[in-house]
Parts: structure tokens; C-alpha cells; sequence
């Protein structure tokens, strides 16, 4: 009557918890039925719930009438350390990386798969340092749309940075061309959420680029659309 809230079915509930308790521990089936007076099809397809344990241990092979014989000798088996280490080798490494990634100074967390950070702990420190510096230009949430690779020019007059990855967005249709309000968008407001290509160049230039002729012919073609704009 709380809320003025009025039903017949307070005991309803409890069925299904009643049979399938009732029937692990010991009851037999005719005895369940009896506790709620229900009928074979409406125990077992809405209430019993309980798993065919002995059928389970015999289709596993194992004595169904004897729930005891059930054994698994990797339960009571202690493996070498050395062997249990070589299973998922990488796990220490990974939680590493996460735990690096919690100490970055803006308290921001990254995907792996959008700034993947390095082991050699000097270079981890390079690659956070930059990270910092992208989360001040740049809203975090955008930064995690897009993927970035860590760059280490061959040059020493070059600084190690991370290079982001962004191919022009284009129609599902490949024969059609993007509509000029699509050009503008991705340009100077954002598509998709991703960064807008004019703030690309202001920290990479044409670099993100990466030699590639086809992205050079498509941002030279729109930069003439989106400056005639």
C-alpha cells in the first residue's frame, strides 16, 4: 500500500527461488510440484530452474549417480612459478602501462589503442610529457577518437612526438563527391567528433600527411574550397 501502490502478487516472486532451492537441496520432483501445486509443464519451463547436474557429469563422462567422482586433477595440482609465469607473459607489462597511464598528470586515461605507450621508461615519460601538451590544445574527447603513432625522427634536430593518424572522411559512396557543407565542417567546425583538419595543421602542418599523394591532392583540393568559402 506504500505509494499507494496496490497488488495480488506478493508471493509471486518467490517461486521460482522456492522450487529451484527446493529441488538442490534434496526435494524430489513430484514433492516440488506438490509445494506450489503446480503441474509438470509449469515447474519446468517457468520455476525449476536447477541444472541437470547428473546428466552434465555423465555426457563429462563422469558417474552420474555419484556426483562424488567428479575430479579434476589440475584442481589440486601446484605448478612451478616459472611455468605459471609464462602464461600471458605481457599481463605485467600491460598493467604497467595502465598504471603509467593513471599517473599522467592531467589525470586523463587513454585507450591503448589511441596513444599506444612504450616500455623503455624514459621514452614513456617523453610520450605522457606530450600527451599533456595535446590535452591542452585539445578537448579530451576528441583526442580519444582518433589514433596516434609515437614518431622517433632520425635526426637529432627533430623532437620524438606523437604523429596522429586521419584519413579525410568521404561519402559511402564511392562515386559521389562530399557535399561542400561536409568539406567545411571537417575542416574548420569537426565530423564525427574527430579534431577539424585546420587544428591538424596547426601542430603537425602537412606532416600527418606522411608523404602520402593521395591525402596531399585532397587537402589541397579543399583548403581552395574552404578559402573561397
Amino acid at each position: 500500500m506504500h505509494n499507494d501502490i496496490k497488488t495480488w502478487k506478493v508471493t509471486h516472486a518467490g517461486h521460482t527461488f522456492a522450487a529451484t532451492s527446493a529441488h538442490e537441496h534434496g526435494a524430489t520432483v513430484e514433492g516440488t510440484k506438490a509445494l506450489g501445486n503446480w503441474s509438470q509443464g509449469t515447474l519446468h519451463n517457468c520455476y525449476d530452474r536447477t541444472l541437470p547436474v547428473d546428466a552434465m557429469l555423465a555426457a563429462a563422462s563422469f558417474n552420474g549417480r555419484r556426483q562424488d567422482s567428479y575430479f579434476l586433477a589440475q584442481d589440486v595440482l601446484d605448478p612451478p612459478a616459472a611455468l605459471a609465469a609464462t602464461i600471458f607473459p605481457w599481463l605485467e607489462e600491460e598493467e604497467e602501462a595502465y598504471q603509467k597511464q593513471c599517473h599522467n598528470p592531467s589525470g586523463n586515461i587513454h585507450p591503448s589503442t589511441t596513444f599506444p605507450l612504450l616500455h623503455d621508461p624514459s621514452e614513456r615519460e617523453k610520450q605522457l610529457s606530450f600527451i599533456t601538451k595535446l590535452e591542452a590544445l585539445y578537448p579530451v574527447e576528441q583526442l580519444k577518437k582518433h589514433q596516434f603513432e609515437w614518431v622517433q625522427p632520425t635526426t637529432e634536430s627533430q623532437d620524438d612526438e606523437w604523429l596522429l593518424i586521419y584519413i579525410y572522411w568521404w561519402p559511402k559512396d564511392k562515386n559521389s563527391s562530399p557535399e561542400i557543407t561536409k568539406i567545411w565542417n571537417e575542416w574548420v567546425c569537426s565530423i564525427d567528433g574527430y579534431l577539424p583538419v585546420m587544428q591538424l595543421t596547426e601542430i603537425w602542418g602537412a606532416q600527418w600527411h606522411r608523404n602520402n599523394s593521395a591525402a596531399k591532392t585532397e587537402a589541397l583540393q579543399c583548403k581552395k574550397i574552404v578559402t573561397l568559402i
